[in-house]
């Protein structure tokens, strides 16, 4: 969500006993919770470094405010309710201009009847000249490629994935990204263990997926094994 709605009289009558620092840390919070559109962490750990807390004072403050107004619910989230409502109507409103614009979208207006003629008893208008009109001129279109701008969040996993191949269509793939979304943690921790696999690591590399793949698999969700599986031995009859 690039924006949500913010009662501002509703935040004031729960929020009057904050101080600076602990409105910051909640906002800060809410602002992470409604951009990835998905309940925060459960390991304040994560929580502080999303709100950018890093003194002493100010992870206090985001402890204080996960404790005040956020639940850890079963799913190992940290939820707000009006977070949740919020997100959840906007993922109604998604999915129904999602699905007008696969019924065609608003009608195209009719075009209208040249050459003076009545639709229903089509007849030539005798005050219309019939010689012909001069054809437009056609014009020259320039097409301008635009510049890609790429998120902080998307230019951190790319420098860290090892395949650099197509970046414009693993760009495309990270928008796409259904929700829940990752945190960058997350898909960084993955990174992490993946890249010391021996599929990863096997003839320099060549099997690492291509980012465009590894983003639509949503592959950061694989789970690395315990131990590699021991080779079958057939017992031998005595």
């Amino acid at each position: 969500m690039y924006k949500y709605d913010f009662h501002l009289r509703d935040y004031r009558s729960k929020t009057g006993h904050l101080d600076y620092l602990h409105h910051a840390a909640y906002r800060q919070l809410l602002d992470a919770y409604y951009d990835s559109e998905r309940p925060l962490p459960g390991n304040p750990g994560l929580c502080h470094r999303l709100a950018g807390a890093f003194s002493d004072d100010e992870r206090e403050a985001v402890n204080a405010v996960l404790k005040e107004f956020f639940v850890l619910a079963a799913d190992g989230l940290f939820h707000n309710k009006m977070a949740d409502e919020q997100i959840a109507k906007y993922m109604q409103f998604v999915v129904s201009q999602r699905e007008n614009g696969k019924k065609g979208g608003r009608p195209s207006k009719p075009n209208g009847i040249p050459n003076g003629l009545d639709s229903a008893n089509p007849k030539p208008n005798p005050n219309e000249s019939l010689s012909p009109s001069p054809s437009p001129t056609k014009k020259r279109t320039t097409f301008v490629r635009k510049a890609v701008a790429y998120s902080d969040e998307f230019m951190v996993w790319w420098n860290r994935y090892p395949r650099k191949e197509s970046k414009a269509k693993a760009w495309e793939a990270w928008e796409r990204i259904a929700p829940p979304k990752p945190f960058i943690d997350e898909l960084l921790a993955a990174i992490e263990w993946q890249s010391k696999s021996d599929k990863w690591v096997k003839d320099g590399g060549q099997y690492v997926p291509m980012p465009t793949t590894y983003l639509n698999g949503r592959k950061w969700e694989d789970k690395p094994m315990s131990m590699e599986a021991a080779p079958y031995v057939p017992k031998l009859s005595i």
